[in-house]
């Protein structure tokens, strides 16, 4: 490997150990053993200086160039590159060959001390080299098993689900892995083109140590001899949990990885007693030779003086000499004192510039080196970063000059230009905000703001920042803005005034309210329960805030019901209610708002008719209270609606959104609630067997929803994923296949693979593979799925417990029963587990054992399970609900399989009347029902040999066909089972003998042996 030195690279040590990377490296890309090297030194020892070092080695050394030679690219100020242990974005040409993966991530707390999941960075600098990766592991398969098993390493990081499936599914057997994730990528790619990448939420997630043992996996999959992986974890001190589990496992795992790791060895030190950092792993590592560890030692003298000279040469024996005392063996110190202006300038000079007394006076600390570098700042420019500390760490730049105005600050706009370069203590973190790189300059211009300014002028600022953003929510084009820009200044307005401490008025409680539902709306639940949290803690101890302060308490649980989390979120709620309870009015409008939340919790783990009866009673004293236009009315309204739905109530459900959309007409609602109101009516309707309406619907509030907030956004990804069940529900399947394809995608690159609705939309694509009788596909997506909502949920989670449901019926549709009957055991043993012994859903669940027993032939143990569950259902239930009724169905069905046909017969008549009462007569159920009775009657009479009664149930059956044909449509799935229904009785009856028209024997069939 050829020798490609910076010369600012100095210190014979550190050139050792530069070296000693570069073998580690190969012998891991040529082994297969994955290796972790960690470098100890104190912060500035030039730990991160060899990694960057190691980087340009490797980048120079490729036979084809592919990644850029230098991490820094160049970049003029010291502290924003030093830190950097991954390039920045470059163009990738698809068609160039890619040397080697290089991931790069830093560890970090942030200002409450939480570590930061610092694998998220890696999977983002990953998703640009989706492409070449998979073409690289291509050519490396032999065969199409391997190619695609290469590329579901590719497609594991890159967020897909299962992408060998997924490549299977999307483009078929023959199309290759590569093909598949290039394709993605590039219209992932297109859709987003100019815009930037979405902020990352860093902070921990209770499945994080999950995620980077998958993440591991993946890399371990991916890495082969000809495609090393190398993996920098700088600060790894502070590595998350994730992080530290990704590494355990890589160490444990064959692949071609080399795990470089930059660490203080005072806190391994501290560590190695804390179970589950880096230090506390790093030591059993070292034991078993996976690891190795290598301490640096300050640079000598006369490597300081090489890096001086590297700068300018024949500089004054004095200068450097105050320099290397300074830096104290330090480079990044030293880098620092010679980026000060009058240093710069004297080391260009020889050195003969400065006067003994600027020798004298030169900066020793870190800190000190700072604040001489701030002092060299512009004036204008030091105001304006001063200024912008008043909103914390993230400040939207486009209120600065309306502050600086007020302040007369001179040149603002031109000093918030030079404040992001050419000095570099600024970043771009999201569409209008920004965050200081060093958290020591932050707290240096914070600092200074104080003396910059006076404390009027401060509180004037503030004052700015918080009337700024008044204005802003006034604007006449408020509504056409974009959600980010929204978002952006409901942040500034209410998080500025949180962190400024001032007095909160009704304008800043509008915008906590706002920013939460746009939070909400856009499903960034994470950021929505962050925000939450935030406002507790600002909100607690002040009477004043106390209705705020309970607001936003229901709010984090809220966001963690959004997240999935029902149970933890109704426990919290419960809490909440019976603290309220004890301080607080029960008929005051805050706690209706906390039982608003709670009914809603309710309706998601099975409790509909609970939250039913709370949310009529809601509605009712804020309607009294207030009025019917009154916002909490309405919204527990819709609510109500929702959960009549759930209920099995869905004829009243529309009368509600029917009387929730005159309401919203009359008060000139907001076009999104409105458009939330159709949504939630068309999903009513298709409940009420009209799907042909819903999907009517859906499609003009899609139409709607895109032009208000774009395809992509989640409100209308949430709209098509609605359209798609109902297209699905009335037989349009591959309508419904093609919507779910594309909306698999793009939650995956919106949301991402863990988010509830991408895991929501990959469960709806099973079914359509269902549907289609494509169950080489369903049930190992159908696996996959209930893998990953086990990990993510946990495995009694209600969503998890559903997909277990879907894959039982998967399985029993491809006849393979046993399976089946051990999944439905599964999943009775959950729903027990997680809703009790008589909840709706455990009783489903002990029917759908009973069935199965039956259906396997084990119809001894079946019947007198069916007779426990009908009980329980007529129960809990009551005799005209729709499971109770779908129960009698199946057990009738078990008494005819079991020969007692007038048992049988009796539950057939009963369960179409009582059917044909509670549903009307032509709902699905109901038609079902017909469909079973007939075929039952045609056996009947075919058994006793009677030639009348075997027309009439041959009438009845072309009847019931009809029927099917003129409400659900020739080709809807049920049809087809009716229609095909009617053929197995005709070939039965012509198989014993029977002519089909006219009914009769055409010869005696034989007699029964005796």
């Amino acid at each position: 490997m050829p020798l490609a030195m910076d010369p600012t690279f100095v210190g014979d040590d550190r050139r050792e150990r530069l070296e000693h990377l570069v073998a580690a490296y190969e012998a891991v890309a040529a082994s297969g053993r994955s290796r972790l090297v960690v470098l100890a030194a104190p912060t500035g020892w030039g730990k991160t200086r060899i990694v960057r070092e190691l980087y340009g080695r490797l980048a120079m050394s490729a036979p084809h160039p592919y990644w850029p030679p230098r991490l820094d690219a160049g970049e003029g100020s010291w502290l924003q590159a030093r830190k950097r242990v991954f390039p920045p974005p470059f163009d990738v040409g698809e068609d160039t060959p890619i040397p080697f993966l290089w991931l790069g991530v830093s560890c970090q707390r942030d200002q409450m001390g939480r570590e930061l999941a610092a694998l998220q960075y890696a999977e983002q600098q990953f998703q640009s080299h989706v492409g070449p990766l998979a073409a690289a592991l291509e050519s490396t398969g032999e065969r199409w098993k391997a190619r695609l098993a290469a590329a579901g390493a590719v497609a594991g990081l890159f967020g897909l689900p299962d992408p060998v499936n997924l490549a299977m599914t999307w483009h078929g057997i023959a199309t290759s892995g590569w093909e598949v994730l290039s394709a993605e990528w590039r219209s992932y790619r297109d859709r987003n083109a100019g815009t930037r990448a979405r902020r990352v939420d860093t902070h921990q997630g209770s499945h994080a140590e999950e995620r980077g043992a998958e993440m591991a996996e993946q890399l371990a999959r991916l890495s082969g001899r000809d495609l090393p992986v190398v993996l920098v974890i700088d600060d790894a001190h502070w590595a998350d949990p994730g992080t530290v589990r990704c590494v355990g496992k890589l160490l444990n795992t064959p692949g071609h990885v080399l795990i470089l790791a930059t660490a203080w060895p005072d806190q391994l030190a501290i560590q190695a007693d804390e179970v589950g950092t880096f230090g506390h792993a790093l030591q059993p590592w070292l034991d078993a030779g996976r690891a190795e560890r290598h301490d640096l030692d300050r640079l000598a003298d006369a490597a300081l003086v090489r890096l001086i000279e590297s700068v300018g040469g024949g500089v004054d024996s004095r200068v450097v000499r105050a320099l290397c005392d300074r830096a104290d063996g330090n480079p990044n110190r030293l880098q620092g004192l010679m980026s000060l202006r009058v240093v710069r300038r004297a080391l260009a000079a020889g050195g003969a510039s400065l006067t003994q007394e600027q020798i004298d006076t030169l900066p020793a600390g870190d800190a000190e080196i700072i604040g001489a570098i701030w002092r060299e700042l512009p004036e204008h420019v030091r105001e304006v970063l001063a200024l912008s500390t008043l909103q914390g760490s993230e400040f939207n730049p486009d209120w600065i000059p309306a502050a600086a105005g007020l302040l007369d600050l001179t040149d603002a706009e031109s000093g918030l230009a030079q404040a992001h370069s050419p000095w570099g203590w600024v970043r771009s973190v999201d569409a209008a905000l920004a965050a200081f790189v060093e958290a020591g300059l932050f707290e240096r211009a914070s600092d200074e703001s104080m003396t910059l300014f006076l404390p009027d002028e401060l509180t004037r600022a503030r004052t700015a920042l918080l009337r700024w953003a008044a204005d802003q929510k006034r604007r006449p084009d408020w509504d056409t803005l974009s959600a980010a820009a929204r978002r952006a200044v409901l942040e500034a307005h209410f998080l500025g005034a949180e962190q400024s401490l001032l007095e909160i008025d009704e304008d800043v409680v509008d915008s906590a309210h706002r920013l939460l539902e746009l939070l909400a709306e856009g499903e960034e639940l994470a950021r929505c329960r962050e925000v939450a949290e935030r406002g507790v803690e600002w909100t607690g101890g002040k009477p004043e805030l106390a209705d705020l302060h309970w607001t936003f308490r229901g709010k984090v649980a809220d966001a963690m019901g959004l997240q999935g989390d029902y149970e933890g979120a109704l426990e919290r709620y419960r809490s909440l209610l019976e603290e309220h309870a004890r301080e607080h009015d029960v008929d005051s409008d805050a706690h209706l708002e906390l039982r608003r939340g709670h009914a809603w919790l309710l309706m998601h783990t099975g409790e509909a008719e609970t939250a039913v009866a709370e949310l009529g009673e809601i509605v009712d004293t804020l309607s009294a209270r207030h009025g019917d236009h009154h916002e909490g009315a309405l919204r527990a309204r819709r609510r109500r609606g929702v959960a009549l739905q759930k209920a099995d109530r869905a004829r009243e459900a529309v009368a509600e959104f029917d009387r929730l959309l005159e309401l919203l007409a009359e008060s000139d609602a907001d076009e999104g609630e409105v458009l939330h109101a159709r949504t939630c009516r068309a999903d009513a309707l298709g409940y009420s067997s009209r799907g042909r309406e819903a999907i009517s619907e859906l499609q003009e509030v899609l139409e709607a929803e895109t032009r208000r907030v774009g395809r992509d956004h989640p409100v209308a990804l949430h709209v098509r994923n609605n359209l798609g069940h109902w297209l699905l529900w009335k037989g349009r399947t591959d309508e419904a296949r093609v919507i779910f394809e594309g909306l698999v995608a793009d939650r995956l690159s919106i949301l991402g693979p863990d988010h509830p609705s991408t895991l929501a939309s990959r469960g709806n694509l099973v079914s359509c593979y269902e549907n289609l009788g494509d169950l080489d596909r369903a049930e190992p997506l159908s696996r996959q799925l209930l893998a990953d909502k086990e990990r993510v949920l946990g495995p009694h989670h209600p969503m998890t417990l559903v997909t277990r449901s879907n894959l039982a019926s998967a399985l029993r549709e491809a006849g393979r029963l046993e399976e089946a009957l051990v999944e439905a055991r599964n999943l009775l043993e959950g729903r027990e587990h997680t809703d009790g012994p008589l909840h709706p859903w455990t009783l489903r669940a002990r029917l759908d054992v009973a069935s199965l027993l039956a259906d396997t032939g084990r119809t001894d143990t079946a019947l007198p399970l069916f007779g426990q569950v009908l009980e329980e259902l007529a129960s809990v239930l009551g005799w005209d609900h729709r499971i109770t009724l779908k129960a009698c169905l199946l057990y009738a069905e078990a008494l005819r399989d079991a020969g007692r046909s007038v048992e049988g017969r009796t539950a057939f008549d009963t369960l179409v009347a009582r059917r044909a009462d509670s549903l009307g007569p032509t709902h699905v159920d109901t038609l079902r029902a017909l469909v079973e009775r007939a075929a039952w009657t045609v056996d009947t009479a075919r058994g006793a040999r009677e030639p009348e009664a075997v027309r009439r149930a041959l009438d009845e059956m072309e009847q019931v066909v009809a029927t099917h044909e003129e409400v659900l449509d020739r080709g809807h799935p049920l049809t087809r089972q009716a229609q095909e229904a009617r053929e197995r009785v005709v070939d039965a009856l012509q198989a014993d003998g029977w002519d089909e028209q006219p009914p009769t024997l055409r010869s005696a069939p034989p007699a029964p042996p005796v």
